[in-house]
């Protein structure tokens, strides 16, 4: 059972410091002896994650809380951090499936796949070599190269508008901690 200080006001003390505190005494657990006290804890109110569960002075034996202040100095870095998390999250999906080494070739093949889609004469090394692996023509792998780095501009675009958006709003409330709170990182993403 805990115990709290009547003397100090702190909390959390257990029938063991208690019982080291007065030597010479019997304490039975839950009971109270010299300056400790038994009370029943409280659990500490949820706020922000930002902020902090605080113990403060007891109210007629009571253990009572308070959350630590919000500021807007701190609030909107760690917005900003939190954004950057959920704008990667979604990155991560669409680039997923495709090993970095691949991701890093992205470049190349769709300059090749254009060059070759607007000069069937053009060189194409990389589509060459990918075509013949795959036993493909090699203007049909320019095609599909072309179709899925448009459809892939098109999700990377909406996912930046929409980070850069948040950004926006994060910037633009400046110093006003109910419009800093009022943002919610994690919405208005597509599905």
């Amino acid at each position: 059972m805990p115990y709290r200080n009547t003397k100090t006001g702190t909390f959390g003390h257990t029938v063991e410091e208690v019982r080291a505190a007065n030597p010479r005494t019997s304490v039975p657990d839950g009971k109270p002896c010299g300056d400790f006290a038994w009370y029943e804890p409280t659990e500490p109110p949820a706020g922000h994650p930002l902020q902090q569960p605080v113990e403060q002075k007891p109210v007629n034996g009571s253990q009572r809380w308070a959350l630590s202040e919000l500021q807007p100095s701190t609030l909107a870095p760690w917005l900003r951090t939190q954004l950057v998390w959920e704008y990667e999250q979604r990155m991560r999906v669409i680039a997923s499936g495709y090993p970095p080494s691949e991701r890093e070739s992205w470049p190349v093949q769709t300059a090749e796949a254009r060059a070759l889609l607007a000069d069937a004469k053009a060189a194409t090394p990389w589509i060459d070599a990918a075509a013949t692996a795959r036993a493909l023509d090699r203007a049909e792998l320019a095609a599909r190269i072309v179709s899925k780095d448009a459809a892939y501009r098109s999700i990377h675009g909406a996912l930046t508008g929409i980070r850069q958006r948040i950004e926006d709003d994060i910037g633009a409330a400046g110093d006003d901690l109910a419009a800093l709170l009022a943002i919610d990182v994690a919405k208005g993403w597509p599905a």
